[in-house]
């Protein structure tokens, strides 16, 4: 059930959170496009994905992979005029780009809310 956040003000809010993701290859550039658009994709669709949250209109989301020595480490943003905080949307948006990397053989881990900014 969602909460009811009928009387809270929607107010500028802003979340980054990370995770990385071990590969047995070097990821190319077609692997690296497809995560930053899974990214982009699940953190919009968060709200339809997990029950729980309540819906946002994103206003910015932005994936950045950093990759090193077989080693990728996915940073997702996202911005919104919101009632409530964005930690679900960039995490989806981070596992996503991790999942769609990972394949079969990844190791992912490290999965975590690295800023909450709110106003």
């Amino acid at each position: 059930m969602l909460p009811d956040v009928t009387d809270v003000t929607p107010t500028r809010r802003m979340c980054v959170a990370r995770g990385t993701v071990t590969l047995q290859h070097h990821a190319t550039q077609k692997e690296l496009a497809a995560a930053a658009a899974a990214a982009n994709l699940a953190a919009k669709d968060a709200s339809r994905i997990v029950a729980h949250v309540v819906p946002a209109q994103l206003t910015h989301v932005e994936c950045d992979l950093d990759v090193d020595a077989g080693k990728v480490t996915a940073t997702v943003t996202v911005q919104a005029f919101a009632r409530t905080t964005l930690s679900t949307y960039a995490l989806a948006g981070v596992s996503a780009a991790l999942v769609a990397l990972a394949g079969d053989e990844g190791r992912i881990g490290d999965v975590q809310v690295v800023q909450n900014v709110e106003g």
